[in-house]
């Protein structure tokens, strides 16, 4: 083990960094530091920490508003938790509004983390203007546009 560093669990890295934004994993990384990055008086690792807004904005370099809502995301996702001193989950940032302290960890299942794997295999459609519409082209998906460059029509 390396002096002066924080193991990252493997499920990080294997099942959740496709998933998600850049700012979502700077905060999750924030808490993994947080937590598992921190050996207790007992030589275990916390698993859970008490982490203000201020620490993530000086940590992360996002804004407050984008540390909320990242926070809100992962939560959703089952990806960490978000609780008061006594251990209620805040589960919404309206919840979490106002309170001195609030406790986050990561959730180490991963088998139950809700990552939306159809949104991110699905292609976009390539965006047009008005004008392009109203003369007749019409959109093409990215896997249809790559088809087309390479020179195979049978989009399928």
């Amino acid at each position: 083990m390396l002096r002066n560093s924080t193991q990252i669990p493997n499920t990080i890295l294997d099942n959740h960094i496709r998933y998600l934004k850049p700012s979502e994993i700077l905060v999750l990384l924030v808490i993994v530091r947080q937590t598992l990055g921190w050996v207790t008086s007992n030589g275990k690792r916390k698993t859970r920490d008490w982490i203000s807004q201020k620490l993530f904005v000086k940590k992360t370099g996002l804004s407050p508003r984008t540390v909320s809502r990242c926070v809100d995301t992962l939560i959703a996702k089952d990806i960490i938790k978000a609780t008061d001193f006594s251990g209620e989950p805040l589960t919404t940032s309206h919840q979490r509004k106002g309170k001195s302290r609030i406790y986050y960890q990561y959730l180490f299942d991963s088998k139950h983390a809700k990552t939306n794997t159809l949104s991110r295999q699905k292609l976009p459609n390539t965006k047009l203007t008005l004008t392009k519409e109203k003369q007749g082209i019409h959109k093409l998906s990215d896997w249809e546009r790559f088809q087309q460059i390479k020179g195979n029509n049978d989009y399928g």
